[in-house]
């Protein structure tokens, strides 16, 4: 936000009073919806998030070093009622107990679980076909029709090229994989050493992906630390975009600083493609710069579009790290990755697993320590149905642009063009004539009053 500070802050604190009196009505909702089984966990994350919060109070004035005094102490006042409310409301939902939490805080950084994994997250099988449907875009009986034949094509396509490698190992488990790929991608040796790396792949990829999608030339992305609340279910990284409002536009991939050594140099590449160029940065700035209407911009089930994007980058684009005859089996990997996740959505949610059977599938099938498979798993339960949306929309895309003959870079620019939409929507777009297009996108009679 790089409004005028005193905007900034009232807008600041206008967000967070907001939030505070919407906290009984969201209190209520969380234990009219929640099994009471369910809600010590929740309460627990309430207060973990409080934590978070009330941590943040004493870096103020360093986040906002043109605040003065009476802005920076009106800025901590509203930020320690927000991180009191979180906790209000995690003594609402579920009472603490010393205990638990002490168990549960102990054992963060350790690879034992520090709670119940028998507890299953299955939903009504219906509930869960109008999630998918009604807001992801998602077909349920495609899922079911083809999740386990894509999984294990995706799986003999790793060890295929594992295989073709010239190293001593000869691959019979996906364990295998995930060493290999350790020992030839390796893990930078502390965070700062990563985030360095990052950068310098930002600088590869963004070259490439100018000469591919239209760009304007002042954007940025860089690399930054993991925000502090994100930490329990993102093991790897993410992106956020800017304001729209304000030149340039400037993105952030974040890496998981606590996490560095299960963040190869594998999972580095793949982020600096799929999170930032041509992936999440380039989406955000096209819906920057481009003439659209705001629905289009806020966009309604465009998750597999949006996600299926930015996989289909990952191989589109695996060439950009030529030198590294690795990363193919690393994209390989990543895309299997994708496979996995819905056949673990769909045993969550559809089948009724247990926790501890889905976390056994991410260490079974891509080789994950348990720390990592848990967060995934925990990525899980807090989106349902999310994580279908890459391979999903990834596999329709990458379908499509051979059946409509397209080229790797008019296709590419497509997908940035289309904007916030449904996947069903972009395959009637292909369908009509470039003359047809044109109107599509630029002739908005909403845009022109």
């Amino acid at each position: 936000n790089r409004q005028p500070d005193p905007e900034r802050l009232e807008g600041l604190v206008r967000a967070m009073r907001q939030r505070e009196d919407a906290a009984d009505t969201a209190t209520q909702l969380i234990l009219d919806k929640t099994k009471p089984e369910d809600r010590p966990d929740m309460a627990e994350s309430f207060r973990r998030c409080a934590d978070a919060v009330l941590a943040e109070i004493p870096r103020l004035a360093s986040y906002f070093p043109d605040f003065d005094e009476a802005m920076v102490s009106s800025l901590q006042e509203a930020v320690r009622g927000y991180g009191k409310m979180l906790q209000d409301m995690a003594g609402r939902i579920a009472p603490e107990d010393p205990a638990a939490v002490k168990a549960a805080r102990a054992n963060d950084e350790s690879e034992e679980p520090p709670e119940d994994l028998s507890r299953r997250m299955k939903m009504d099988p219906e509930e869960y076909r109008t999630l998918l449907k009604k807001k992801l875009g998602v077909n349920l009986d495609e899922l079911l029709a083809w999740h386990k034949e894509e999984m294990d094509k995706t799986r003999a396509e790793v060890f295929r090229i594992a295989r073709s490698l010239d190293i001593p190992e000869n691959p019979e488990t996906m364990q295998d994989i995930a060493d290999i790929l350790f020992k030839y991608e390796p893990p930078c040796s502390s965070a700062e050493e990563m985030f360095q790396r990052a950068n310098d792949y930002l600088k590869r990829t963004r070259a490439v992906a100018h000469e591919y999608v239209n760009l304007p030339d002042d954007e940025i992305c860089r690399c930054v630390p993991l925000p502090e609340c994100c930490r329990a279910a993102y093991p790897w990284g993410g992106y956020e975009g800017g304001d729209f409002r304000y030149r340039p536009f400037q993105g952030q991939m974040f890496l998981n600083q606590y996490n560095v050594k299960n963040i190869s140099d594998g999972w580095i590449k793949l982020n600096s493609l799929h999170e930032a160029y041509p992936g999440h940065h380039v989406q955000y700035v096209r819906t920057a710069v481009d003439a659209r209407p705001e629905t289009v911009k806020i966009g309604t089930k465009l998750v597999p579009v949006l996600e299926g994007t930015t996989l289909r980058t990952e191989r589109a684009f695996q060439d950009t790290f030529s030198e590294d005859p690795f990363f193919p089996l690393f994209v390989a990997y990543r895309r299997h990755h994708g496979s996995v996740r819905i056949y673990v959505d769909l045993q969550m949610f559809y089948y009724g697993a247990t926790l501890q059977d889905v976390i056994d599938i991410y260490q079974k099938e891509l080789g994950f320590d348990y720390v990592t498979a848990r967060k995934q798993v925990r990525s899980h339960e807090i989106t349902p149905g999310y994580f279908t949306c890459y391979y999903y929309g990834m596999k329709k895309l990458t379908s499509w642009e051979k059946e409509y003959g397209y080229s790797k870079k008019d296709f590419t620019e497509l997908l940035f063009s289309v904007g916030y939409i449904c996947i069903d929507r972009v395959e009637e777009i292909l369908r009509l004539t470039p003359e047809e297009r044109f109107r599509l996108f630029h002739d908005f009679g909403s845009l022109k009053r």
